[in-house]
């Protein structure tokens, strides 16, 4: 990155400008001297910083090879929090029989409020019931992650529900 952008990137000015980038221009975009060019130009209106850091993560995401989906594009402010579900099964072996578990992971457009990743992952029921219950679940940035970590928790403490509930 040239260093006249890195000071524009830095200073005031681009937090008080911004651009809307629409899917197909987001490569346009990428340009170094096509930002500048925007940054500097006077009609660049004011937007949501949450909504435009969406907008950086999904162009990083692009540049590192990981294409997302175009429905992230039609949020339109990030308190919508527009979000896809992608759903799993997953059997859970051990003595008293086997549980399934049905595990939901939210990908939502843009991170929620508080968060740095897009992908959410949840059980459908507890684990380590007589000792400290809780529901198995992960956040990551990719639905690989986000899963990887709830079935981890699944795999790592007992399911003590009652027998054949699980089934």
């Amino acid at each position: 990155m040239n260093p006249s952008l890195a000071k524009e990137l830095n200073g005031v000015q681009w937090m008080q400008r911004s651009v809307l980038f629409s899917p197909a221009a987001i490569d346009e975009c990428l340009e170094e001297d096509h930002i500048s060019n925007l940054l500097r130009d006077n009609s660049v209106r004011t937007v949501d910083l949450q909504a435009l850091r969406g907008l950086v993560s999904g162009t990083l995401h692009e540049l590192r090879g990981e294409r997302m989906s175009e429905w992230v594009y039609l949020q339109a402010d990030p308190s919508e929090m527009l979000t896809q579900f992608h759903y799993f099964s997953f059997v859970k072996r051990q003595p008293g029989g086997d549980v399934t578990f049905a595990l939901t992971v939210k990908e939502f457009a843009v991170p929620p409020p508080g968060q740095r990743v897009r992908f959410y992952a949840e059980a459908d029921k507890p684990v380590n019931q007589k000792t400290a219950s809780f529901v198995p679940c992960g956040w990551g940035s990719s639905v690989f992650a986000a899963l990887g970590d709830c079935v981890r928790l699944i795999r790592q403490f007992p399911f003590e529900g009652e027998e054949g509930a699980g089934s």
